[in-house]
């Protein structure tokens, strides 16, 4: 049996990683900047609540309390009681930005901001903006294949 180099171990507990993240993506509400990254998000398989922030910061609680009316949103109704939301916004200027005005609207309206997820997933995929998410996981997928000979 031959010992794991270090890069298959560290690719490993990438892969490991990764999938812990889908999972809570899948039983999270999630904010992204747009529709595109909704597409992106769904086109991996993501089932979770995405909710639109469009640019929107204002009125967000709202819009996570099922009452925005928008496409996003559509996945729970008025009165939801949401505790966290994972935000997952462009590895760019204004998307930290963004990220960090969502976070603090949502501490202000007592929904526990979720800003390690995202951290998480650029770190495993090495994405910039959010629509690259499904290429970037490819990739990632075509990587680890080859390391272990499928």
């Amino acid at each position: 049996m031959r010992a794991k180099s270090p890069e298959q171990g560290r690719l490993e507990r990438k892969e490991k990683l990764l999938a812990r993240l889908l999972e809570k993506l899948d039983e999270s509400v999630v904010i992204v900047e747009g529709k595109k990254d909704v597409r992106a998000l769904r086109n991996i398989g993501v089932k979770g609540r995405l909710v639109e922030a469009s640019g929107r910061v204002k009125g967000i609680c709202s819009r996570l309390r099922g009452s925005g009316g928008r496409e996003g949103d559509a996945a729970s109704g008025p009165g939801t009681d949401v505790e966290s939301a994972v935000i997952l916004t462009d590895n760019d200027e204004a998307g930290r930005e963004l990220a960090e005005m969502l976070a603090s609207e949502l501490e202000g309206c007592g929904v526990k901001p979720d800003l390690q997820t995202r951290r998480d997933l650029r770190y495993v995929l090495g994405f910039m903006c959010v629509e690259e998410v499904p290429r970037k996981l490819e990739e990632f997928r075509e990587k680890v294949r080859m390391r272990i000979g499928i």
